[in-house]
């Protein structure tokens, strides 16, 4: 994901002309956060490429010629859409590519309590430890092919999700994963 922003200097009094020089861009993952310094620029624009997710706030400085700061901007936060994804297929066979059942997140995760189901009910595995899931394949002994891996198959599962946003949303996600070996 990638942040386009852009901000202006607002109307300043008569006789007041900007001195700023560049611009000191703050990022916090949300409004009441901590605001860290991501990058300067000395144009009205920033953009803050390849983060793992598109919901942070920001904050801007003005730096003037001689290095005067003024204070932080008012906080603009991305729209937090929380969304969740699971894939419908992994290939846990590894080759480093798809061999992990998680999901894509919009907004940090806080809990993730998962059960993955057999097409007759069965539960085959279940986990809360890691809140992104990043199941291996792994099951029960009665699930299991000689290499203590589930067997390769349809599963269904269940997922209960407490996100890190500011209303900590909850949510219940529900579906199928085809385990390719």
């Amino acid at each position: 994901y990638q942040n386009r922003l852009h901000w202006t200097t607002g109307t300043l009094p008569a006789g007041c002309a900007t001195n700023a020089v560049s611009y000191n861009v703050f990022r916090a993952d949300t409004e009441g956060g901590t605001y860290v310094l991501i990058g300067t620029t000395p144009s009205l624009t920033y953009i803050d490429r390849n983060q793992p997710r598109p919901t942070y706030c920001y904050k801007v400085q003005a730096v003037a010629a001689n290095g005067q700061l003024s204070g932080l901007s008012n906080a603009a936060c991305q729209s937090d859409c929380v969304f969740f994804i699971l894939p419908n297929i992994f290939t846990p066979n590894g080759d480093n590519i798809n061999d992990v059942f998680r999901p894509k997140v919009s907004s940090p995760i806080t809990r993730t309590h998962i059960q993955i189901f057999n097409r007759w009910g069965r539960k085959v595995y279940e986990g809360s430890a890691d809140p992104y899931i990043n199941w291996n394949g792994g099951g029960t002994a009665g699930e299991s092919t000689t290499s203590g891996l589930t067997a390769g198959g349809l599963y269904y599962y269940l997922a209960d999700v407490e996100f890190a946003d500011a209303a900590q949303t909850k949510r219940t996600f529900k579906g199928w994963v085809e385990l390719v070996r």
